[in-house]
């Protein structure tokens, strides 16, 4: 199934800019990020009201307490080593970054519990910046192996099997676009194939 199509056709049922993490800031922005592997993007939302609320910029978070950290988060997947991470985040951003969260892929993987996915997160809605990588969850996963792009669920293969066959200017959409409608519609368990506004050309309807 062709990508523009598939970009074409979710469109027109989703905003491609929306994305399940609420935010105020780039700096609120990556530790959400971070908060959310594992777990969902509601959850993390809650707790972020507490967080950012107590830990509103760098320098507060770096000085945090692992155990308030800990308090705020424990109903999130990996809450311990989450909580190290965004602590350190914040102090290793604070010493090798001058205070200014990185721009760049490189200089972001660097970074505790940043991995690619992350980064890119960052990077495209934070930075606005296209063309560095794609998202790569399990709703772009699931569907880009529905749509017979890719076969396989190692997301570093899927991510550059994507980047090699979709244009540039489409990765950010197609990332958004693709989970928005994995959330809704092209479920894992129960796919509804008859509600799909891709049924009429996708190779796994049923």
């Amino acid at each position: 199934m062709d990508y523009k199509y598939v970009i074409k056709s979710l469109r027109e049922q989703y905003d491609e800019n929306e994305i399940g993490l609420i935010y105020n800031d780039i700096f609120e922005l990556l530790i959400a990020t971070v908060l959310s592997a594992q777990t969902t993007d509601q959850k993390v939302n809650k707790v972020g009201k507490t967080l950012f609320k107590k830990y509103p910029d760098l320098e507060n978070l770096a000085n945090a307490r692992l155990e308030d950290v800990i308090e705020i988060i424990k109903e999130l997947g990996l809450f311990n080593i989450k909580a190290k991470n965004i602590i350190n985040i914040a102090k290793m951003i604070l010493r090798d970054f001058e205070g200014i969260i990185p721009d760049n892929m490189n200089d972001l993987i660097r970074l505790p519990g940043v991995g690619r996915k992350t980064a890119n997160v960052v990077l495209t809605n934070g930075f606005d910046k296209y063309g560095v990588g794609i998202v790569v969850d399990t709703h772009v996963i699931r569907l880009s192996n529905r749509f017979n792009w890719v076969n396989g669920d190692n997301a570093s293969i899927v991510e550059t099997k994507l980047m090699s066959m979709i244009n540039k200017k489409y990765w950010r959409p197609i990332t958004n676009l693709l989970i928005l409608h994995g959330r809704s519609v092209c479920k894992a368990k129960k796919p509804q194939c008859k509600n799909c506004i891709l049924n009429l050309k996708c190779p796994s309807v049923n």
